[in-house]
């Protein structure tokens, strides 16, 4: 099992054997990271990283093929499977080490964070923070390719629970 920690940045990393810094962006950053692997070799996206952000990452993973694991996988410099509260000063003892996630994965299809309630729907949230235009375009792309899913898009859009961490 290897999971990559998408990093842009110096930052404090779990000291457990089966994550793996990924420089994400390295190609635009103009910074280098101590010992951390890029995205920008072989078959990338990198320079695409102000757009898709931690895909740039999976891209490179899944096209590059540089490692042999039962099971790849990829979270946030920030965000970890385990039991990491709401504050990012995380205590290591609570992220999951190879043996939690094996064992999560023996009992569950699927490991997905908790929703978190905010004041601000989806659309609000990336209205907010975001380019809104991308997010409408998306459910136009929705509405026209995928009809049968433009009711559910669009409940997702209004609701105020949301799930914020990518581990895939």
């Amino acid at each position: 099992m290897a999971l990559f920690i998408a990093c842009h940045k110096q930052t404090e990393l779990p000291n457990h054997e089966c994550y793996i810094p990924i420089h994400a962006g390295k190609k635009i950053s103009g910074k280098m990271l101590d010992q951390v692997l890029g995205d920008d070799t072989g078959n990338n996206i990198s320079c695409k990283n102000k757009n898709y952000c931690e895909l740039t990452v999976i891209y490179w993973l899944w096209k590059n093929k540089l490692f042999n694991d039962d099971y790849i996988g990829l979270v946030h410099y920030r965000r970890y499977f385990g039991n990491v509260l709401s504050n990012f000063k995380f205590k290591e003892v609570r992220i999951y080490d190879r043996a939690n996630i094996s064992n999560k994965m023996k009992q569950y299809d699927i490991i997905i964070p908790v929703k978190e309630s905010l004041k601000l729907s989806v659309v609000e949230h990336y209205r907010k923070f975001h380019n809104v235009e991308d997010l409408m375009l998306a459910k136009k792309i929705v509405d026209k390719l995928y009809p049968d899913y433009s009711v559910a898009f669009r409940e997702l859009l209004e609701q105020k629970k949301y799930r914020f961490i990518i581990c895939l």
